[in-house]
């Protein structure tokens, strides 16, 4: 048997393959006639090789997993801040902003607890000098429902990126920019 081999050192290495790991390999019997730009090994001296070499390659496997990791560790951190972000800047109800930071959550939740007991109509202040009034119940119940809606939306949307990041490759996570901005 007989081995085509081409080293990393030889070809695009995005990821940073050690330059003496083998790339391509192609095997074949002693017959095979090696290509342009290949190593020709036999069999025994493509083990040897391997063998030679495999713990550069598993140190670089190691240290490339960790920096894979770590990278997509940070990426889930800033997708997390984008994520309270953009609930935080709130939404759009009726063409109106409201805020929807942890202390305006609390309030409209405090609010809906005591709906019934709420006088109609009832006004509740939107992103500058916009207000919004509530005829009923039933109004009030649906900016709630709408409110909780967008935040369910925006976290799932999280979720989404951050499980996506797992498929993606080390070059690709070096370059990945969050789609929302």
């Amino acid at each position: 048997m007989k081995y085509a081999v081409k080293f990393y050192s030889q070809v695009e290495n995005p990821e940073g393959v050690p330059g003496t790991w083998p790339a391509i390999t192609i095997d074949g019997p002693d017959t095979l006639v090696v290509p342009d730009g290949f190593t020709g090994m036999t069999e025994a001296e493509h083990t040897a090789y391997v063998e030679s070499h495999q713990a550069e390659y598993d140190a670089w496997v190691e240290a490339a997993s960790s920096t894979k990791l770590s990278i997509k560790n940070k990426l889930r951190d800033k997708i997390d801040a984008k994520t309270d972000e953009i609930i935080d800047n709130g939404m759009v109800y009726q063409e109106m902003q409201f805020k929807m930071d942890i202390e305006h959550q609390m309030s409209y939740k405090g609010t809906y607890d005591f709906r019934a007991y709420l006088t109609y109509p009832y006004t509740i202040k939107g992103v500058g000098s916009h207000y919004l009034t509530f005829q009923n119940e039933g109004e009030f119940t649906q900016f709630i429902l709408y409110g909780f809606g967008f935040m369910n939306e925006v976290i799932r949307g999280g979720w989404v990126l951050k499980d996506g990041l797992d498929a993606l490759s080390y070059a690709e996570l070096v370059s990945w920019v969050d789609p929302r901005g």
